[in-house]
């Protein structure tokens, strides 16, 4: 243990003294770091670059950090980019602490045992569906596949995995305390049972995982992780809303149960253990009084946002990699919160502070200040700002894109809008939850014909949950596309949605 929890008088009064972030700042002055974000102090143990091979492991906030990295230039291992075309990244997303120990427990048994994955290793995470289909319960929202695929998958997951092993820093999230045990396997798998699996639903039990067991798996997944190299870890509680709860708690109650025992985990395990450090990205997001940094759905945290926390870890842990893209990087972030959050009266004020962007401006500003004028209805001036953004540079963050092409086509410039298909064609992981989003802003802002052409564009092969099923359908008859509503509406689905 690194130190005691209990401390004299005098210890405990010079470490306040010598402690600048001892006490929150008053409004109105300089030491308010509560508004308008709440930025916490980052006390960094190590720092990387662009040379550091680093494994992001968690939930779905994992993800956005791992895109963040990437999008910055930074080697992130754990990506299933560049691996396989078989699984997207969202499929490798470990919600609570038992289902992340759980992967990396498999990964390390073969990985110490010869390196070479074997059809054994794959059956014990595979529940049968029908003669010819497996289900793999460690992987999020997949479907039903023969043998010979879900070997591929593993393989994949494997190959990822056993990298896991000889990276420089480790990035883990913790997310939920709500998980589900498989009896017959005896493990924790990655989510609620699929539709498919509830033929033998009495093999599985609910468990809200309590600190102990959560302490417990969080620190044998890290001694696993060490067990024949020393990366660096960061630590963090996700910020991301649980979606339902299996208790008889009111779902904002669980979560804040859930989040509380998460957070008292990830505080005690830096304490414990050395190399590794809290980033609070938790504290950021739930003491950040803005409407803007939360998605519709009210569960998850609005990109730009991530990429605000991001930039100050950056800056910290990666000092001689790190340059901010302008000096108005908070603002930028702030009006593109601002317009993606539909408070255009904020919008408008930032933009106009903001006068000069500067250089290497991210894409979304550019698409955020087009859907400002298209709102406003100049023209000109939307299709002046979108030529100033290069197609190709499109970031991740930029959520609103295919507004581009409304905007594109009310301007008059087919090539704009040819390249904005071309852009979500070629960036096929990533179009869905794009095109959802923007049918879903303009929804929300009332233009229920614009929606229905944005969500006319999704194929029906993308759909894979029931909540984005019925939104769109909603959607689309809303906007007067019956037809393509009928569609949408007939798809049946292999596996049920995910709780987080």
């Amino acid at each position: 243990m690194k130190y005691s929890n209990r401390i004299s008088y005098s210890l405990a009064a010079e470490t306040a003294k010598i402690n600048r972030e001892s006490r929150v700042g008053s409004r109105g002055t300089d030491a308010n770091r509560m508004e308008p974000a709440c930025w916490p102090g980052l006390r960094p143990s190590f720092t990387f670059n662009k040379e550091s091979k680093i494994f992001v492991i968690g939930s779905c906030f994992a993800t956005n950090i791992e895109k963040y990295l990437q999008s910055r230039g930074y080697i992130c291992v754990s990506s299933c980019e560049n691996r396989s075309n078989l699984i997207s990244t969202g499929c490798l997303n470990k919600y609570t602490p038992a289902s992340i120990w759980e992967e990396i427990a498999w990964a390390r048994e073969i990985y110490d045992r010869d390196d070479s994955i074997t059809l054994e290793d794959v059956q014990k995470c595979l529940f049968q569906v029908s003669d010819e289909l497996y289900i793999d319960l460690h992987l999020h929202a997949v479907e039903p596949v023969d043998l010979a695929t879900a070997f591929e998958w593993r393989k994949v997951v494997y190959s990822i995995y056993r990298d896991l092993f000889t990276c420089d820093v480790v990035v883990i999230t913790l997310g939920l305390i709500e998980s589900w045990y498989d009896e017959r396997s005896e493990r924790y798998i990655c989510e609620t049972p699929p539709r498919q699996a509830l033929r033998e639903k009495e093999r599985f039990f609910f468990e809200q995982l309590d600190y102990q067991k959560c302490y417990n798996f969080v620190v044998s997944a890290i001694e696993l992780i060490r067990k024949t190299n020393s990366p660096r870890i960061m630590l963090t509680t996700s910020p991301v809303v649980l979606q339902r709860t299996f208790t008889s708690d009111d779902v904002i109650v669980a979560n804040m149960f859930s989040k509380s025992v998460l957070r008292a985990v990830t505080g005690q395990v830096v304490k414990d253990l050395d190399g590794i450090d809290y980033f609070p990205s938790y504290e950021s997001v739930m003491l950040t009084r803005q409407n803007s940094i939360w998605k519709d759905d009210m569960m998850h945290v609005a990109e730009p946002f991530i990429a605000q926390i991001m930039s100050r870890v950056e800056g910290i842990y990666a000092p001689e990699s790190f340059s901010k893209v302008s000096d108005n990087f908070d603002r930028i972030h702030d009006f593109v919160n601002a317009v993606s959050a539909r408070d255009f009266s904020l919008a408008r004020s930032i933009f106009t502070s903001i006068g000069d962007p500067g250089l290497e401006v991210p894409s979304d500003y550019y698409t955020s200040a087009a859907v400002l004028y298209w709102c406003d209805g100049d023209r000109n001036s939307a299709a002046s700002i979108l030529a100033k953004s290069n197609v190709g540079e499109l970031s991740y963050t930029d959520v609103l894109v295919p507004l581009r092409i409304l905007i594109a086509r009310w301007a008059g410039d087919k090539d704009l809008v040819i390249g904005v298909r071309s852009w979500l064609k070629v960036n096929d992981g990533l179009t869905f939850k794009r095109l959802f989003h923007a049918a879903s802003w303009l929804s929300y802002n009332g233009n229920k014909r614009e929606a229905a052409v944005i969500a006319g564009l999704v194929r029906p092969q993308q759909v894979r949950r029931l909540s984005a099923q019925r939104r769109l359908v909603s959607i689309l008859q809303a906007g007067g596309k019956s037809d393509q509503a009928k569609i949408i509406s007939e798809i049946k689905f292999d596996s049920v949605p995910a709780v987080a």
